[in-house]
């Protein structure tokens, strides 16, 4: 049977600061450990949008924002690999992070700041149109999440990230069914307890 090994959450250099490598980098690395493709999900959030929305635009912003997946996607295509857009979403309530499924440029480029609302009424908004999973929800730090705000959570093997990384499986509500299991281990290098994805593959 065909088998195809995907990450789901990775960040780039180019947009996200906890992305440690290029994007053409990250791809290039993935390509090398076998994977099939990856799901570029840079964070998305009001800090973030404080350090590079200065003019209050959110097109520019976008401009910004996509500089990452679109060098991804690039390489990727360069080397017959799948680039997917997602996002990371953080809201001004709490530190918890969402996963973003389903969007592409046009979606984000429509949805001028949807991340200064709140989990609950992005859900509310746009459950029927993205798939919404939150993010290790076993970080520190981390608000219990009510299932009338996520479509399902993500984990791992380890229950955690660390540097000997498992790539996640994501499983979704009401009965905790994968929606795609992809536990191929994967090393990584330099990488911080909770940091949420190996991007760090070592090459």
């Amino acid at each position: 049977m065909q088998g195809y090994l995907y990450d789901p959450h990775t960040h780039t250099a180019e947009t996200s600061k906890c992305g440690h490598l290029p994007a053409a980098d990250v791809v290039e690395r993935y390509v090398k450990h076998g994977f099939s493709g990856l799901v570029v999900t840079d964070h998305l959030h009001p800090e973030y949008l404080s350090r590079i929305d200065t003019e209050h635009d959110w097109q520019k912003a976008m401009d910004h924002y996509l500089s990452g997946y679109k060098a991804s996607k690039k390489r990727g295509d360069e080397l017959g690999f799948d680039v997917i857009l997602g996002a990371e979403l953080r809201f001004p309530q709490n530190d918890n992070d969402y996963l973003v499924y389903g969007i592409d440029e046009d979606w984000l480029r429509s949805n001028p700041y949807m991340c200064c609302t709140s989990a609950r009424e992005f859900y509310e908004k746009f459950h029927n149109e993205v798939l919404i999973i939150h993010a290790h929800p076993y970080r520190d730090g981390n608000t219990t999440v009510f299932e009338d705000a996520v479509d399902g959570t993500k984990i791992t093997a380890t229950g955690a990230w660390s540097c000997a990384a498992a790539i996640p499986t994501i499983s979704v509500w009401p009965d905790l069914t994968p929606i795609r299991t992809v536990m191929r281990p994967v090393r990584a290098s330099s990488c911080r307890s909770g940091s949420g994805t190996p991007s760090n593959i070592r090459q």
